[in-house]
């Protein structure tokens, strides 16, 4: 069984910061090429639907999934959420999939979530450790995929993978299998702050020195990273999803 989880942000209450990260997880990651997919959100005022003021899109084509299990794909909202507010985060997945036997026919659905969350002065940092334990992920979401065979695919899909067959049953989803510990939540962290600092076009008061350590991150300020986890999720492809 496939599955893809949103595991970050929650139905929750976080305080305001210049990055908020957007997390992604996938199970069973040496068969996800199989269904091509591909992960988009979209960050809104809550009951203002016109304009987004975070959005991304991810094609994971290429994606190196066997380089770990669980596969963590992050993207962040930049400086929108370094207020308070009531917001609603869609998210939507793509997969591919194909019929047993006959014409290939390949078939992409479309599906879909949504999570509101709020941003509070005083409030908890954002924290990607606690979001996975026992006591908050039956908060995540997520769709899981029964995989029965895969076929050829020609030349249909540009990585040149099999098609996956389907189950006609859908699996219950199970995102409380998807644990990230402290040392990959900090790690994401840094890589989140670096990535973001080196797009600013004026120095930023988050944005760490340049002659300070590499390392420091929103890890040691605004995003919180929590105690070591029971169970170590490996964070694969620090992919980040493109901001508007």
């Amino acid at each position: 069984t496939v599955e893809i989880d949103l595991v970050f942000p929650q139905n929750d209450t976080y305080a305001p910061s210049p990055i908020i990260p957007v997390s992604f997880a996938l199970q069973r990651s040496e068969l996800s090429g199989y269904l091509q997919p591909r992960v988009g959100f979209s960050i809104f005022p809550y009951g203002n639907f016109s304009e987004d003021v975070a959005d991304g899109f991810y094609y994971m084509t290429w994606a190196n999934f066997s380089s770990a299990d669980p596969y963590i794909q992050y993207g962040y909202a930049l400086e929108s959420l370094d207020s308070e507010g009531i917001w609603m985060l869609r998210w939507e997945l793509d997969i591919a999939h194909c019929v047993a036997s006959g014409d290939l026919n390949v078939t992409w659905n479309h599906l879909n979530g949504e999570v509101v969350f709020t941003t509070k002065e005083g409030a908890k940092k954002p924290d990607l450790t606690a979001a996975t334990q026992r006591e908050t992920c039956s908060n995540d979401q997520g769709f899981a995929f029964e995989i029965t065979e895969t076929r050829d695919s020609g030349d249909s899909f540009e990585n040149g993978k099999p098609c996956a067959v389907l189950a006609e049953t859908t699996p219950t989803a199970t995102p409380c299998a998807v644990t990230i510990d402290a040392p990959a939540a900090s790690s994401v962290s840094s890589s989140m702050t670096s990535r973001a600092c080196r797009i600013q076009a004026t120095p930023t008061p988050w944005c760490p020195a340049p002659e300070e350590d590499a390392a420091v991150g929103l890890g040691t300020s605004n995003l919180a990273v929590g105690g070591a986890a029971c169970l170590a999720a490996a964070v694969g492809g620090l992919g980040f999803l493109a901001m508007a």
